[in-house]
């Protein structure tokens, strides 16, 4: 009885280890993709409307957030880059964007529309690769994938 206890204790050390790593790191899991939003360059996808409407981003790679772990964000939004702050506790995920350059991106940019629903972040879920943040009073969801 006492070896499996012993057992246990050191399968429950090993799991807290890998979960502190990845919080730390940004690790992937072993699995590739990655199991904290610290650590990784998140492409935008697309916005899932709450309103059942989706709007695709043509180049993912344009439109990009990074969660560092001293609490800060770096933003590509288009042709604009931009800076910020975030706070993440339980599934809750309020994001700041206190900065952007101003450049005037081409026509059918959606760099204004990405900036402005960054602020309206409130929760979020992240499963196999895929980062779902959830805009208030069920407006929608901003769809990233890991770069």
């Amino acid at each position: 009885m006492s070896r499996a206890l012993t057992l246990i204790g050191i399968g429950v050390a090993a799991a807290t280890a890998t979960i502190v790593i990845g919080v730390i790191l940004g690790d992937t899991g072993g699995g590739g993709a990655p199991t904290t939003i610290v650590g990784s360059t998140w492409q935008w996808q697309e916005l899932a409307g709450g309103d059942g409407s989706i709007t695709t981003v043509d180049d993912p790679a344009r439109y990009t957030i990074e969660f560092r772990d001293d609490g800060t964000v770096a933003v590509r939004a288009d042709c604009n880059s931009g800076f910020g702050t975030y706070r993440e506790a339980g599934g809750g995920l309020e994001i700041s964007v206190t900065g952007v350059t101003r450049a005037a991106c081409p026509e059918g940019s959606l760099a204004d529309l990405y900036v402005r629903d960054l602020g309206f972040v409130r929760t979020y879920v992240l499963e196999e690769g895929t980062l779902h943040m959830n805009l208030m009073a069920d407006a929608g969801n901003l769809v990233h994938r890991a770069a």
